[in-house]
C-alpha cells in the first residue's frame, strides 16, 4: 500500500502534493507541524512491543527487517569507549607483566672487618650502612656522598625501588635475604664511613639474569666490595635475620 504524499511529506498542504518543488511559506510549515504535534500528543509513544504504526514508523520498521536491528548512535558511542577503556587497560598490564624482576633466591652476607671505622684515636666503630634496589645505577654511581647522605630519594628519584638501613659492629657477620621489587636491576651498597675522603664507600653490583645469588659484602677498615662467595670469602657462620633500622 502507497502512502499519500500528503501524509509523507505533513509539511506540504494536500493543494501542493502535485508540485514537489514548490516551497511553502515557513509560517505554514510551522503552523502544520504544531498542529501534528497537537494531533500526535495523546497518542502513545512507540516501543518493540507496541511498534509505530506511522509511515515514518513503517518505514524505520522495514529497515530493521532488512538490515538487522538499529543501534541508536550513543549506544555506538559507549560501546566504543568501553572497549577502548578495555584496550587500555590490557595494554598496562601487559607493560607491567614485562617490568618483572627474575625469580632469583639472595643471600647477601655482610662480614665486617675487627678494624671498622677507625676514629681519631683508632678505635673501632659503628657504621651505617644503606642498601639499594635500583633501576638504574647511573645517578648512584655519579653523585656525592652528601648528597646520597641527606637526600637519596631525591637524588636517585624513580630509580629507587627499595632502600634498607642498618647499622653494623665492628666484627659482625650477617646475613640478607632482601625480596626484591620487581624492576629492580642493581643492587647497591652505601657505607657511612668516618673518613669519607679516603675511603671507598659504594659498591654497585647488577643481577643476573637466572639463578640463585650468593654475595659476600666486606666492609673493611675504609672500603666496601661485593663479590661472589667462594672458599676464600667463606670464613664462617652468619647470623641471620638482623634488625632493619629503616627502609
Amino acid at each position: 500500500m502507497r502512502w499519500p504524499v500528503s501524509t509523507c511529506w505533513p509539511a506540504i498542504p494536500p493543494w501542493t502534493a502535485a508540485w514537489p518543488c514548490w516551497r511553502m511559506p515557513t509560517r505554514w510549515a510551522c503552523a502544520h507541524r504544531a498542529g501534528r504535534r497537537r494531533e500526535t500528543a495523546g497518542r502513545p509513544r512507540a516501543t518493540p512491543s507496541r511498534p509505530s504504526t506511522t509511515p515514518a514508523g513503517c518505514r524505520c520498521r522495514r529497515i530493521r527487517q532488512r538490515h538487522g536491528a538499529w543501534t541508536p548512535m550513543h549506544e555506538c558511542r559507549r560501546l566504543a569507549a568501553r572497549l577502548l577503556t578495555t584496550s587500555c587497560l590490557l595494554a598496562c598490564l601487559a607493560a607491567c607483566g614485562t617490568a618483572e624482576v627474575p625469580d632469583h633466591d639472595i643471600h647477601l652476607r655482610l662480614t665486617a672487618a675487627p678494624d671498622l671505622n677507625p676514629d681519631r684515636d683508632g678505635r673501632p666503630s659503628p657504621v651505617i650502612v644503606r642498601i639499594y634496589e635500583l633501576a638504574q645505577s647511573d645517578d648512584f654511581c655519579q653523585a656525592d656522598f652528601f648528597d646520597l647522605y641527606d637526600n637519596d630519594k631525591r637524588i636517585l628519584g624513580k630509580n629507587l625501588l627499595s632502600r634498607s638501613v642498618l647499622a653494623v659492629r665492628p666484627g659482625q657477620r650477617l646475613v640478607l635475604r632482601p625480596s626484591l621489587v620487581p624492576g629492580t636491576r642493581y643492587l647497591a651498597v652505601f657505607v657511612a664511613y668516618r673518613d669519607i675522603y679516603r675511603a671507598r664507600w659504594r659498591a654497585v653490583v647488577g643481577l643476573p639474569d637466572s639463578g640463585d645469588i650468593d654475595w659476600v659484602v666486606t666492609l673493611a677498615a675504609g672500603s666496601v666490595a661485593v663479590a661472589e662467595r667462594d672458599g676464600k670469602n667463606d670464613l664462617g657462620s652468619w647470623k641471620e635475620g638482623i634488625d632493619v633500622l629503616e627502609q
